[in-house]
């Protein structure tokens, strides 16, 4: 097997991680005392990244903007297909009421939402112009409009859901202290 030449004049970046842990035991005899150090284990991890390769691959890569529509087209359709429901009107709304509720504010998972779920104008012509209905929704969130009356297909709001959930809580939360008290 031989190898190209090419590979050894590539532009690379390479270093090396160690982990290194060490071995200890306790004399049988009398388990309560402190471990003996018997010696040490080491793990070497090589890596090396191709640099022309990556900055092809940041270059000439996907956009934001390319990858979202395909995100929401992947849910869309699972939502039809599994709820019988309007996928893309759905998405289209909860993208219109999340302009309206701060959920990037309350947890980790509230920011991812907001990420996935904020249209982003950028990538190729053809991907923006599928974006716009998407982008339409965001725009409309932030006005007074009412979003499940423009998005009528979708009478489901996600929204209303955690609503629910937490008046739920609140009941359960409020049941166990008047227990907790008598």
């Amino acid at each position: 097997m031989s190898v190209s030449p090419f590979i050894l004049t590539r532009p690379t970046y390479s270093f090396i991680n160690t982990l290194v842990n060490s071995v200890t035991s306790i004399p049988a005899d009398n388990p309560d005392e402190e471990p003996v150090l018997r010696g040490f284990v080491s793990f070497v991890f090589p890596i090396t990244i191709l640099l022309d390769a990556l900055i092809e691959e940041i270059e000439g890569g996907r956009s934001m903007g390319d990858e979202q529509i395909g995100v929401y087209q992947s849910i869309g359709q699972r939502l039809s297909l599994d709820y019988g429901i309007d996928g893309k009107e759905c998405i289209l709304r909860f993208i219109c009421e999340l302009q309206k509720r701060p959920i990037s504010k309350w947890t980790v998972f509230g920011q991812l939402l907001t990420v996935l779920f904020t249209p982003i104008s950028e990538g190729n012509r053809e991907n923006l112009d599928m974006l716009k209905a998407y982008m339409a929704a965001q725009t409309l969130g932030s006005t007074d409009a009412d979003c499940g009356s423009v998005y009528r297909k979708c009478d489901f709001s996600v929204f209303h859901y955690f609503e629910a959930l937490q008046n739920v809580t609140s009941l359960f939360q409020s049941a166990t202290k008047e227990e907790e008290d008598s």
